[in-house]
């Protein structure tokens, strides 16, 4: 059971946030170019302005799923921002571990 309990607080200390699309300014959204060697890719990048709406779970434990969309076709300026942030009541805990997350990526079509 120690295992779960590590985990539990260390979800409970790098929690994922993301924003609230409708929060997020033109301006608080940043361009960002990612060169490659063999490639190029754009995103976004966050400037944290103080009327950026952020929502996270509070005591995430491993069962609980986040779920967002990130980038939606048919509004494309529609991004939604996200972030692990740090919850200092949690930090320097016994049992803390490092980060691990799995992320996953998907294409969707809907006809």
């Amino acid at each position: 059971m120690s295992g779960v309990r590590s985990v539990v607080l260390f979800l409970m200390r790098h929690k994922i946030a993301v924003t609230d699309a409708r929060s997020l300014s033109k301006e608080a959204k940043i361009h960002t170019r990612f060169v490659y060697p063999d490639r190029e890719k754009g995103s976004y990048s966050i400037q944290n302005k103080g009327d950026i709406k952020w929502y996270f779970i509070s005591a995430q434990e491993p069962s609980d799923v986040l779920l967002f969309k990130q980038y939606d076709s048919e509004n494309p300026g529609h991004v939604v921002g996200h972030t692990s942030i740090l919850d200092e009541r949690f930090d320097g805990q016994p049992g803390v571990v490092a980060r691990w997350n799995i992320e996953t990526r998907s294409v969707v079509i809907l006809e």
